[in-house]
């Protein structure tokens, strides 16, 4: 379970409780869910026997609902007597509480990948590599609208793809203390129109994930915030939007896929790198280093690349780069390493040979300098073209 864990002797449970819900402000309660379909006969903390914790019961099994403090900070126990030999309901473990939330803790995460839930510190570690996504399956009883709640410490900003009952956003973490300070702020809104089973995943982007450490990713329904918390959270999104534009930074389909730091989107998006039309441009504020990447169906051996200057701002070229080949987009290889380049006029072609026999289906533009970092605001180009072998 979510909490900590379970375990049986004869018809009594023993809740092993290690992360003992903390509530907040307008909570109405903490809860434990069991997929049990016995009676109760009676409910003891074994830290305080005086203690009294309810239960209630429906279909899908029991709730305690809990009183007070934690009895002990690292693992409190919960002794259940139930009547009659033990009966699983099958409901899910992860369920709505009465106050509309749904509390997904680190320890009831499904990780794909190397990462690892740590007991001691209640989170996932480990999450350092874009390969590694978490997801949590529940049930819902009323649907309506939730904000996620994250709380994590994440070393050097990391960006994501974070989806609630098939609805998907993009997300930026920022920084907290190098990954030492954990820290919550909000995602959404996502709207569930119906009750039943429902996941919750968060996927890492490729290019723009570094560290995290994961302690909860709750969804909260948006009537406990204010309209002051909504408009920071609406406000943050659009001050990252250049950062997390799906069709630029995160596109997850069959085939080939375009990404990049960011853009300025509609008229100046990555795409225009690639449309065949030196009349249009792909354009990224951020001078001081940006990237740009095309991915094959399959790998490809690139011999040749071509750049087209944009159409104005020759301080905004691209001076020096690297280009870069990749068939996972975790790992990559540097294929070229140019410094110092410069065109001579608007929309001129300049073409680069390169030495690789290899096939990547990954290939990345890596742009660290442009021609005048004083005088640009961005960097810009109208055009890159790979001939493929």
């Amino acid at each position: 379970p979510p909490w900590g864990r379970l375990t049986q002797k004869g018809s009594q449970l023993y809740l092993h409780v290690f992360d003992w819900p903390v509530l907040r402000d307008g909570d109405a309660g903490a809860e434990l869910f069991l997929p049990v379909g016995n009676d109760v006969e009676a409910v003891v903390v074994l830290a305080d026997p005086k203690r009294e914790l309810k239960t209630t019961r429906n279909a899908k099994g029991i709730t305690v609902h809990l009183e007070g403090a934690a009895p002990n900070e690292h693992c409190s126990v919960i002794a259940i007597n139930l009547k009659g030999e033990l009966v699983y309901t099958g409901a899910s473990m992860i369920n709505q509480a009465a106050d509309g939330r749904v509390i997904l803790r680190a320890g009831s995460a499904t990780i794909k990948g190397a990462a690892t839930y740590q007991s001691d510190n209640r989170s996932i570690t480990g999450w350092d590599k874009p390969g590694i996504s978490l997801q949590w399956n529940f049930e819902l009883a009323e649907p309506g609208t939730f904000m996620v709640e994250l709380d994590v410490a994440v070393d050097g900003t990391s960006a994501g793809r974070l989806s609630v009952a098939g609805n998907a956003q993009n997300v930026v973490m920022p920084s907290s203390n190098r990954g030492r300070t954990f820290n919550k702020f909000l995602v959404g809104p996502f709207s569930i129109a119906q009750a039943g089973k429902q996941s919750l995943e968060i996927k890492p982007m490729h290019h723009l994930w570094n560290s995290v450490n994961l302690r909860s990713a709750n969804l909260v329904p948006v009537s406990k915030f204010s309209a002051e918390e909504l408009k920071a959270v609406k406000a943050r999104i659009e001050k990252l939007k250049p950062l997390t534009s799906p069709d630029v930074t995160f596109v997850d389909v069959d085939g080939p896929a375009i990404t990049a730091r960011g853009s300025n989107p509609p008229s100046e998006d990555a795409s225009n790198a690639f449309d065949g039309k030196p009349e249009t441009k792909w354009l990224d504020f951020s001078k001081n280093g940006s990237w740009i990447a095309y991915k094959y169906e399959k790998p490809v051996v690139i011999k040749q690349y071509s750049i087209t200057s944009a159409n104005d701002g020759a301080e905004r070229d691209p001076k020096d780069w690297k280009l870069l080949g990749s068939n996972n987009g975790i790992t990559w290889t540097m294929l070229d390493d140019r410094t110092g380049e410069k065109w001579s006029q608007r929309t001129e072609e300049r073409a680069f040979n390169i030495e690789s026999s290899v096939a990547y289906q990954i290939y990345r533009l890596t742009i660290t300098e442009v021609q005048n970092v004083n005088t640009a605001n961005s960097v810009q180009l109208a055009e890159i073209e790979f001939l493929t072998k």
